[in-house]
């Protein structure tokens, strides 16, 4: 699982289509808000993620599909 720290949104910004990674479900607003705000000009260049909410195994999963 995914450390959170102070780059995690550059983390985030550099993988690539296909990579995945899994952060506590406590972090699940903390990554969300990173893609939806931090990213935003990345997302305006057609970058995307999507996340899945797993509350059985209670982590969030990120994944970049394009």
């Amino acid at each position: 699982m995914e450390t959170m720290t102070t780059n995690t949104t550059d983390t985030i910004r550099n993988m690539e289509v296909g990579d995945v990674l899994t952060f506590p479900i406590e972090k699940a607003d903390t990554i969300r808000t990173i893609v939806w705000t931090r990213l935003l000009p990345e997302r305006s260049r057609g970058m995307r993620w999507t996340t899945i909410l797993d509350k059985e195994l209670a982590t969030i999963t990120l994944k970049r599909i394009a």
